[in-house]
């Protein structure tokens, strides 16, 4: 009796030990559970997040490597470095300048001015006037090469120059302290009066005059005239427009100023550009460096 009453009790225990062990086992290869077990939770759905490169981040990162470029090459080719930037911005300017005069040539048009009732050769010396002059681009690009050069040399003479001269003028002459503000003043201004005295009539009569009128076609024995009568006015222009800019150009390091000095060649030839054809008069920008000799030079070679 004890043994049929066994047997059944025994069954049953066997049975609910399988069922345990087995939900056991499950329950510990189960993923929720084994992550529940760990302190994780799963998520119910997984996302991929894919970021956009951070295109102001690559412009910088551009600049400065195009920054860095430039300052290797100075100091390791400055001549060549210094005479190409020179040249390539003076080319960039005079044509950025004649764009400038075939804009205001067709407001003119569409203003009311009748091309079509002209006459023929009329209508073709117009066309040859506002067409883009590539050997005139020319010019100037040979031109700014050569003022590269020369340029590149005189900063970093007049820098030792003016830095002497004006310790001894603040400490000898006005006894004073040669140190901090009064120093970089009074260096900066001795830079710009040395340029505007010494460098600037050198370099117009025997660079910036005869060489564009060279190469415009203009015979030698007419460059002495041209240079006397245009160094005067060029030197009074240099004084109304770049003293402002040689400010900044003259507190920058030594091998950037020939690049800063190219950037403002592109803004002066745009406003004499601008300023010429917008038929105001000739008081201030009409008179420019580059416009001026372009101008001569092709009236000159018309006069042969």
């Amino acid at each position: 009796m004890k043994q049929s009453v066994s047997s059944p009790l025994s069954l049953l225990i066997l049975i609910a030990s399988s069922v345990l062990c087995v939900s056991n086992i499950a329950a510990a290869f189960s993923p929720s559970s084994s992550s529940s077990s760990s302190g994780i939770v799963p998520s119910a759905k997984r996302t991929r997040i894919i970021r956009r490169p951070d295109t102001t981040s690559i412009k910088a990162q551009i600049f400065v490597d195009l920054v860095n470029e430039y300052q290797y090459l100075t100091a390791t080719f400055p001549l060549p470095t210094q005479s190409a930037t020179f040249g390539t911005f003076a080319g960039v300017g005079d044509a950025l300048a004649q764009k400038t005069e075939q804009m205001a040539n067709e407001e003119e048009d569409e203003a009311g001015v009748d091309v079509a009732n002209e006459s023929n050769e009329n209508y073709s010396n117009d066309f040859e006037q506002t067409a883009y002059d590539g050997k005139r681009t020319q010019r100037f690009v040979l031109k700014g090469l050569g003022a590269g050069i020369i340029w590149s040399q005189w900063y970093p003479l007049v820098d030792g120059w003016t830095d002497t001269a004006s310790a001894f003028v603040l400490s000898d002459w006005l006894a004073l302290e040669d140190s901090g503000t009064a120093h970089t003043i009074a260096k900066t201004a001795l830079s710009i009066l040395m340029e505007q005295f010494i460098a600037c009539p050198i370099v117009y009569t025997l660079w910036d005059i005869p060489v564009p009128a060279l190469l415009a076609g203009v015979e030698p024995s007419k460059i002495p005239g041209m240079v006397k009568d245009k160094v005067p006015g060029l030197l009074l222009d240099n004084a109304k427009v770049w003293t402002v800019a040689n400010i900044v150009v003259y507190n920058l390091p030594v091998q950037w100023r020939i690049f800063a000095v190219s950037v403002c060649e592109i803004f002066w030839a745009s406003i004499v550009s601008k300023v010429a054809t917008s038929g105001m008069s000739s008081v201030a920008f009409v008179e420019a460096q580059d416009a001026l000799l372009t101008e001569m030079a092709d009236e000159h070679r018309e006069k042969r």
